[in-house]
């Protein structure tokens, strides 16, 4: 049975895709409502509406940590081929990477925190209040 399955592994491609989906869509909607919640609103988005502000978040937050991910291989690399170099120039470098990597990996939570407060609630926040409440999410 067990090979039966591994032999259709589109079919899992795309269950678990849906799955997926489907887990996103209730993180998205418990975080919706509980904006909502917080904010005294009630919540009045069509089902299309809202799975269409599920799959932007969704996709932001695939981008951004993709985006992560490969600043941190560079890094990595950027590491690697500077380990023959002296142990003082070693330093220095890492130190300078440790200080773009830091900010980036903030900016990075920021902003799928921002796409939180801005598209997910029904009575959207001012960008000064929203930029608050991501800067002190990410940190």
């Amino acid at each position: 049975m067990l090979d039966a399955l591994i032999d259709q592994k589109n079919t899992l491609s795309v269950i678990g895709f849906l799955l997926l989906l489907w887990t996103s869509r209730s993180l998205v909607f418990s975080v919706t409502f509980a904006l909502n919640t917080i904010q005294g609103t009630v919540e009045d988005k069509t089902l299309w509406r809202a799975l269409l502000d599920t799959i932007i978040v969704v996709c932001l937050a695939v981008f951004l940590i993709t985006a992560s991910i490969v600043f941190s291989i560079v890094r990595a690399w950027v590491s690697s081929k500077t380990s023959l170099l002296t142990e003082s120039f070693q330093f220095e470098e890492g130190l300078a990477l440790h200080a773009v990597s830091l900010p980036l990996s903030i900016a990075v939570t920021g902003v799928i925190f921002l796409a939180f407060y801005i598209i997910l609630p029904r009575q959207r926040p001012s960008w000064v209040h929203a930029l608050i409440g991501a800067l002190t999410g990410a940190v």
